[in-house]
């Protein structure tokens, strides 16, 4: 499973290939895209465009 990252405005894309595409590998994914970013990340959407703030 791929996991994707991508800031459309700044265009910047963080990847990464997985074997298991669960929760908590979810949540994996998310810290490391949030680590690598250069800037705050406010709000991520879903592959289902939902807007989930991050607090």
């Amino acid at each position: 499973m791929l996991f994707a990252g991508i800031d459309r405005t700044r265009k910047f894309a963080v990847t990464q290939l997985v074997e298991k595409a669960d929760g908590k590998t979810a949540r994996e994914v998310l810290q490391h895209m949030l680590e690598a970013v250069p800037y705050q990340v406010h709000t991520v959407l879903t592959d289902r465009a939902i807007g989930a703030p991050l607090v």
